[in-house]
């Protein structure tokens, strides 16, 4: 099932507490991979395995991956927008 985006906190709080033993993936680009940080915590608490795409956007590295690990997250670091060839990553 793919469920999202969240685009606030108050939208996903039901499907992330109820959400348990699952596989899930979790994607974001620069400052906004951030707020994913509290949900893989929620996620992980449930016993649910983590895997993480970071496209670390105009910055300079991802600042958010260390505290992804801390959660035992596995994070790839990916580009998902190539602007020079205008290719967008495809998951599906």
């Amino acid at each position: 099932m793919v469920k999202g985006p969240y685009w606030n906190g108050i939208q996903g709080q039901r499907f992330l507490r109820n959400l348990k033993d699952n596989n899930v993936l979790i994607i974001g680009r620069g400052v906004a991979a951030s707020p994913g940080v509290l949900a893989t915590r929620r996620l992980r608490i449930n016993g649910n395995k983590i895997r993480v795409l970071l496209d670390r956007g105009r910055s300079q590295e991802n600042a958010c991956t260390s505290y992804y690990k801390k959660y035992d997250a596995f994070v790839e670091n990916i580009d998902i927008i190539n602007y020079k060839t205008k290719i967008y990553l495809m998951f599906l």
